[in-house]
């Protein structure tokens, strides 16, 4: 075999681990295997691709490892345990309804990621891949309520200067969503992105037809997709937040919708248990309904009803009330939920 030192050459080759996560395995073993044994090269593979060790208090004392975004408000800020999403804690998931507004949290987390760190933001600019309509309306009315709100964090800064920071693309494929996070590591280096926003993952999906053989593909397509966008978190030290439809849970009685019923509980996430396992933290939103108030947990219910009341009320104004709960979480109660607020300046927690 010849004398390679593959040590410089895997250097060389791969210098970042978003190059190194794009190689082809079988195609690097068939044009070395004349100069190296497959147990070296196994070896090589290993050491390049396992990110650094670091200890236990290391990890602790790392702010950017540690790091929480603010959701713009304290209420639910303490809700999710204190400073809000987490970073460099893999993938964070808003799921809901249609016009549950889980769309409006992102956009808003996409704001409130230009605040500085003693603010509860990130001090950086955020990525928003949208595969369904982006609202500018939508996102200009937030920027004026976040801007207005952090008036004295952001220096009385324009509420323009807001959107100047989010950074918008459409995608229309799977495919075009494969390329955009290959393409993803160079804008937040160049331009400092520190959140990333999918909205939504599932329509991509739902909109394509896939044969039998197909959704073993797609499988596999999942698993991809949370891997790349987890190794860019720990990378960049980046929040990453997927939006997320729902899918009516069938009775076991005649195939009926159990959602027909209007029975709170009666959605889950789409996209499966496979999807589910490369989520770590999910959260759900959720309209008020009369079996949804009945079935929150007792401490909500008298909440729940006076704030529909309100909202329902003749003069009101305008705004919606919703549940948002922990469906998934390696650190938070499943199942705890508190009543927020959907309107024009945002989601806010209920006082």
């Amino acid at each position: 075999m010849m004398n390679v030192d593959f040590d410089r050459l895997f250097s060389d080759l791969f210098p970042s681990l978003e190059l190194f996560a794009n190689v082809d395995v079988p195609q690097l073993r068939a044009e070395y295997a004349h100069a190296v044994s497959s147990a070296r090269l196994d070896e090589l593979l290993h050491a390049h691709h396992a990110p650094a060790t670091r200890t236990a208090l290391e990890l602790l004392h790392d702010a950017h490892h540690t790091a929480r975004l603010t959701t713009g408000c304290a209420h639910i800020d303490r809700f999710l345990g204190g400073g809000g999403v987490p970073c460099s804690a893999g993938l964070t998931e808003i799921c809901g309804e249609a016009g549950a507004g889980k769309s409006t949290l992102a956009l808003q987390l996409a704001l409130t990621a230009q605040l500085p760190v003693a603010a509860g933001g990130l001090d950086a600019a955020a990525a928003v891949f949208c595969t369904e309509e982006f609202s500018d309306r939508r996102l200009l009315q937030l920027q004026t309520s976040v801007a207005h709100r952090f008036a004295d964090s952001l220096h009385r800064r324009p509420s323009a200067a807001l959107s100047d920071r989010v950074f918008v693309r459409h995608v229309r494929s799977l495919d075009e969503l494969w390329l955009a996070l290959q393409q993803l590591p160079l804008l937040m280096r160049t331009r400092g992105v520190r959140l990333v926003v999918i909205d939504s993952i599932a329509s991509l999906f739902r909109c394509e037809s896939f044969t039998r053989e197909q959704l073993f593909e797609r499988t596999n397509f999942l698993f991809s997709f949370a891997r790349r966008l987890r190794a860019l978190s720990d990378e960049f030290s980046a929040a990453v937040v997927v939006t997320n439809q729902v899918t009516d849970v069938m009775s076991e009685h005649a195939g009926v919708s159990a959602a027909a019923d209007d029975a709170a509980g009666a959605v889950q996430a789409a996209l499966g248990p496979s999807w589910s396992a490369c989520v770590a933290t999910r959260l759900t939103l959720r309209r008020l309904s009369g079996r949804a108030v009945a079935q929150s947990r007792a401490g909500v219910v008298v909440e729940a009803k006076r704030a529909a009341d309100t909202a329902a009320a003749p003069g009101g104004d305008g705004a919606a009330t919703r549940f948002l709960s922990v469906s998934l979480s390696p650190m938070l109660e499943a199942g705890s939920e508190m009543l927020v607020c959907l309107d024009e300046c945002g989601v806010s927690g209920v006082a």
